[in-house]
């Protein structure tokens, strides 16, 4: 199941996503900024789950069509076929959405890094109820990335 917090957290400007068992996994979007003043915004990306911490700085440009992606996963409720794909600029996040036919969605989040020669690559995944938790999480990113445009 996924929980949507009020993106003004207390901890500044964040989209939180719940899930797994007990509702420990966590997955995190915050500190978005325009450190150019146009459309380069960089954010950062934190999971915790069962003692594991991992947390990602994603570069985009005005978002990457993040808040549209997430919009088309809420307006076909109903379902697709197959999977859909989105992807940052950097390729440090990627999203994967299937649709069961029943009324839910799973999202597949992959963050990767690779500096250096070194790579490492991390998966959770978070389903969720495909109309209003999907139009509440397209809701709260398109807030979250407007709130770091110019």
């Amino acid at each position: 199941m996924i929980y949507m917090y009020d993106p003004s957290g207390l901890d500044g400007l964040a989209v939180r996503l719940r899930g797994g068992r007990n509702l420990s996994r966590t997955l995190c979007l915050r500190e978005p900024v325009s450190p150019y003043a146009d459309v380069v915004i960089d954010y950062l990306v934190e999971v915790q789950d069962s003692g594991l911490q991992v947390s990602i700085g994603v570069t985009s440009l005005g978002g990457d069509g993040l808040p549209g992606f997430l919009r088309g996963l809420s307006d076909d409720y109903r379902g697709w076929a197959g999977t859909r794909q989105w992807r940052s600029l950097e390729d440090q996040l990627v999203i994967e959405a299937s649709h069961d036919g029943q009324g839910h969605v799973t999202l597949m989040f992959r963050l990767c890094e690779r500096i250096y020669g070194d790579h490492w690559d991390l998966r959770v995944r978070f389903t969720g109820e495909a109309g209003a938790e999907m139009a509440a999480l397209a809701g709260a990113v398109e807030v979250f990335i407007a709130s770091a445009l110019p």
